[in-house]
This record gives structure tokens, sequence and C-alpha cells, in this order.
């Protein structure tokens, strides 16, 4: 092995802002339970952690589709930034697609939540975090589209955008929790979480797709908007 000071730290400097997005990553995962911890009681705290451990079984599509979703972007982007009418027109058929199928186990969940969770943890929790569940719901489309525009920023290059987005909504839902928690115990936390996906949203589909931002947005309002009435 030859040492090279020069190249590592080219390669720590290169890797760097990938750094950030998976420290942010997983301190927006789990800050919230530490700040219910401190800000709640031991219920509130047990009630949304049990509701949170659902809440991310729900989102197991999301990490099976994304890493097969990341070698075809690298391949549209690997002439360049800009891509063909036609391969727009895939990419938000895809799009569609997929914000779609994200609705539909949410709402097939939150239909058995209460009597499904009653039965099996004798009435510990079900009925009890039935309302933090469903909010927190709300973010599996929005974590889909959002994933959907993170691989397009990677495919193109463009990690330090994703890390100043990361940081920027990060940052919103730390402060976002000190304000709701102690108002709100657990629906806090959660509403924290998904104003935290909803700004994640907003600046991905304005940075990797700004021709079809408005759409892209009208399109995930709609798709919400139906499975919440339904």
């Amino acid at each position: 092995l030859k040492w090279n000071k020069n190249e590592y730290r080219s390669l720590l400097k290169e890797a760097l802002p990938q750094y950030g997005v998976t420290i942010f990553n997983i301190l927006l995962a789990r800050f919230d339970w530490i700040l219910i911890g401190i800000l709640s009681s031991t219920l509130v705290t047990a009630e949304y952690s049990f509701a949170y451990k659902a809440f991310e079984f729900i989102r197991l599509p999301l990490l099976i589709i994304s890493p097969l979703l990341l070698p075809m972007f690298t391949n549209l982007y690997k002439d360049g930034n800009t891509i063909s009418l036609k391969r727009k027109m895939k990419l938000h058929l895809l799009f569609r697609i997929e914000i779609v199928v994200s609705a539909l186990l949410p709402i097939l969940i939150i239909s058995c939540w209460s009597p499904l969770v009653d039965e099996i943890t004798n009435n510990k929790y079900g009925h009890t975090n039935e309302s933090i569940f469903i909010i927190l719901c709300i973010c599996i489309p929005l974590q889909f589209a959002t994933d959907f525009f993170w691989n397009i920023c990677f495919a193109r290059n463009q990690i330090n955008i994703t890390l100043k987005i990361v940081l920027y909504s990060g940052c919103a839902n730390i402060l976002l929790n000190l304000v709701l928690i102690p108002l709100y115990g657990g629906i806090g936390a959660a509403i924290s979480y998904v104003v935290c996906f909803v700004l994640q949203f907003l600046l991905f589909s304005r940075y990797a797709q700004a021709d079809k931002a408005i759409q892209n947005i009208w399109l995930l309002v709609k798709v919400i908007g139906c499975a919440i009435i339904s």
C-alpha cells in the first residue's frame, strides 16, 4: 500500500457531502425520539416509538426500489444534465406510478390499525397512537417523491445541493420539534416530521426538475388528498 496524503484528502473532500447527507438523515430519524424523551412523558415516548416503528415497516418498499432506480437514473444522465423530451416524459410517468403506489399501502394499514394493533398489544397501542401513525403515513408518498428527486440529483452529481437540502430540512425539523413537542407531544413530533419532508420535496423538485416542479407538486397534493379522503 502506498500512502498518498493528497489523494486521500481529495477522496475525503469528494465524499464529504455524502457523509453529511448520511449523518443528517440519521439525526432526522432519531432526534425527535430524544426530544420526546426529554420534553414529554415515558408513555408518550413509548406510543410515538411504536407508531414510528410501524411507519418504518411501511417504508420497506422504498428501501427496495431506491437502489434499483439509481443505476437507471445514472444511465439517463451519463451524457450530461439534460435529457430528451421522450426521456422526461418517461421519468414523469414513473414518478406518477411510484406516487400512486406509495399511497396504497398506508391506506391499507390505516384501515385496520386500531383493531389489529389493539388485539396484538392487548390494547396498549392502537387507538391511543392512531393519530400519530396517520400523520406519519402522510410522509410515505412524500418520501417516495423525495427519493425520486434525490436519485436525479445524485445521477447529475449534485451532491452539494442534496447536502444543503437535507441540512435545511434537518434544522427546520429540530426547531419545529422544540416548539411542537411541549405543546402536542407525539402528534407534534409527527407534524414536524411531515413538514420536514414537505420542505425536502419542494426543494428537491425545484432543483432536480425545475421545468416540471409545479406539475409534480400538484400531482403529489392530489394523491395525498385522495389518500386522506379514502
